[in-house]
């Protein structure tokens, strides 16, 4: 049965293994240890930059009587920090845009589920009130459907 830290867990390998194809024209790249699931902590970040997955919420809808339809939402947050202002909203939006194709081109987080998709990116220029970091917030939706 598919649970959501499954899913978690599943989009974290996803990105690690599939994001850096998409930022071959940029000269930015990221590792396995620059994507966590945890809260974002600018303070505590392990690498100039990090991509940090923090569940939402689900919503179950009976489907049959041995299986959910679920909608499950999931936030990604990309922090950069320790370089120029315009340096920072560069990698910001690089590392968005190759999460966004990313989610596109590997939708079922490697078979588990129906369906990711992005909703909604949110920048921020000052993330805790310092310019030094910036950051985006990804919001997205995973369909899958939870047999009993």
């Amino acid at each position: 049965m598919i649970n959501e830290l499954t899913i978690l867990e599943n989009l974290q390998t996803t990105i690690q293994e599939h994001l850096n194809e998409f930022l071959v024209s940029q000269d930015i790249w990221i590792s396995g240890k620059d994507v966590a699931l945890d809260f974002p902590d600018p303070d505590q970040m392990k690498d100039s930059k990090m991509l940090y997955i923090v569940p939402d919420y689900v919503n179950y809808e009976a489907l049959a009587t041995r299986n959910d339809q679920s909608e499950f939402r999931i936030t990604v947050f990309v922090l950069c920090k320790r370089n120029t202002a315009t340096n920072l909203a560069t990698q910001v939006f690089a590392y968005s845009r190759a999460l966004y194709q990313t989610v596109r081109k590997y939708k079922e987080l490697g078979g588990i589920v129906d369906f990711t998709d992005v909703n909604s990116m949110d920048f921020y220029p000052a993330v805790d009130l310092n310019k030094s970091v910036q950051g985006m917030e990804i919001s997205l939706t995973v369909r899958y459907t939870k047999d009993f």
